[in-house]
């Protein structure tokens, strides 16, 4: 019960907050990562830091575990009603084969699949990340674990956020973005990694 009850109002939020105002024609050059941790931090001047327990949309557990394999981990939340989410994704499946795995890895959250969804709702999804061509990253269901450590905290779809190989979060960005834009993201956090 207290799962349905969970199912329903996920659901219920992410129909009320809806994408986010940003796609990538409007604001290629205005991107910038924020690091305002206000509404995640646990105490101040401490980052961050994320951990989770989840299932990829192929059933495959991963836990926060997978910051430890690469420098950056960018995680980017979606939604499969977001036109600007499924615009953005050609480039974000682009980015994460082009990386060396050892300096950077991308993973994806599906806002509105938990993982209590039927197999028709996970079957779309699926068929979104093939067609969008976002098939070279992992992509996870929602769950309690993911809501309530970042999915929680967010205000609309889609929203980036970037991680070190400690977990800390370094910052994250609001609305979608070039191809360029978000490498130019990327190689300014990897050179802040070194």
């Amino acid at each position: 019960m207290k799962y349905r009850l969970f199912t329903i109002l996920i659901a219920g939020a992410f129909l009320l907050t809806g994408c986010g105002s940003n796609d990538s024609s409007d604001n290629t050059s205005e991107a910038s990562v924020t690091n305002d941790q206000t509404s995640t931090a646990t105490t101040e001047n401490q980052p961050y830091i994320l951990t989770f327990e989840a299932s990829t949309i192929d059933g495959e557990a991963l836990t926060s575990d997978i910051f430890a394999d690469a420098k950056l981990t960018m995680i980017n939340v979606w939604a499969t009603y977001c036109n600007p989410c499924l615009a953005e994704m050609p480039d974000l499946g682009e980015l994460a084969a082009e990386y060396d795995k050892a300096d950077f890895q991308m993973l994806g959250i599906i806002s509105d699949v938990v993982d209590t969804s039927d197999e028709k709702t996970i079957s779309e999804a699926k068929e979104l990340i093939e067609e969008t061509g976002a098939t070279t990253y992992p992509h996870l269901l929602l769950n309690q674990s993911l809501y309530s450590n970042l999915v929680g905290a967010v205000d609309g779809v889609p929203t980036t956020f970037f991680f070190n190989q400690a977990s800390e979060l370094l910052g994250y960005v609001v609305g979608a973005q070039s191809k360029e834009t978000w490498e130019g993201i990327i190689n300014d956090l990897l050179a802040e990694t070194e």
